[in-house]
């Protein structure tokens, strides 16, 4: 029998409830965390204070982070798969939030 996989706002409310189940439905809830956790990072960091569609250049390691590579990985391959969301101002690099969103859709399919 299958069992449902408790919510995450029931979790929330009820850590303890955590305790009692087992590994897989354990990492099944950790993912589904961390996809919301991205989800909700990326509508803010790409949100104007005032509601509109404002994008803002993200650092190096904000991107990195977000598309869970490694910093040198993504500077080393912005002529390639990285290239259509870098932003270079002078000499330094940076990544439009809106973009790194737009990829990130893409690859999850969300």
């Amino acid at each position: 029998m299958i069992t449902p996989l408790p919510t995450l706002d029931t979790l929330a409310a009820a850590p303890e409830q955590a305790r009692g189940l087992d590994r897989e439905t354990l990492f099944l809830c950790f993912l589904r965390a961390q996809s919301l956790a991205t989800i909700c990072a990326m509508a803010m960091m790409t949100a104007a204070p005032g509601g509109g569609e404002e994008d803002r250049v993200m650092t190096v390691t904000e991107t990195a982070r977000l598309l869970g590579v490694a910093e040198s990985t993504l500077t080393h391959d912005t002529k390639g798969r990285y290239k259509p969301l870098a932003v270079h101002q002078g000499r330094r690099l940076g990544f439009s939030a809106r973009k790194v969103q737009e990829f990130i859709r893409r690859k999850t399919g969300t």
